[in-house]
């Protein structure tokens, strides 16, 4: 020991202490914050785009936009645009009904018209005409005649 200055087992002071290594819990808590924190970037990134896409598309100043007028119809066009209405009905409650088929909506009618202020007797009549329209049309054996009670 010729070197006072030098003490044997005794560490040097400017060397700094070993860390101790990280336990599995730590590194999936690190890793687990890492992708956290890509998702929260990915996220950010893609509400950006998407707010850019919006102000791309946006009107710049919406004072600047012309106001649309009310449309005011004339007594005769709002006339006409009723009939016009009333006659797209008519077709279509027409067209989905087979011409073979409109003679018996013609009596179906005809029924609902005779018997209106008879309601058991119009469903008396709505039924035998069923029978008879079930009868003849697919040839299904229906009874025509009356129900025996």
């Amino acid at each position: 020991m010729d070197n006072p200055q030098q003490t044997p087992n005794v560490p040097n002071q400017e060397t700094p202490a070993p860390t101790p290594e990280p336990t599995t819990e730590q590194i999936h808590e690190k890793e687990k914050l890492q992708l956290e924190a890509n998702e929260a970037a990915e996220r950010l990134a893609n509400f950006e785009a998407i707010q850019e896409q919006v102000n791309k598309n946006a009107p710049q100043d919406p004072a600047a936009q012309p106001i649309q007028k009310p449309i005011i119809l004339t007594d005769d066009q709002k006339k006409a645009l009723e009939q016009s209405a009333q006659e797209e009905t008519k077709t279509t409650e027409t067209d989905q009904v087979p011409a073979s088929d409109m003679s018996w909506v013609d009596r179906a009618e005809d029924i609902i018209e005779k018997d209106k202020e008879k309601p058991f007797q119009e469903e008396e009549d709505a039924e035998k005409l069923q029978k008879e329209y079930l009868s003849k049309r697919f040839d299904l054996g229906v009874d025509v005649e009356e129900d025996k009670k």
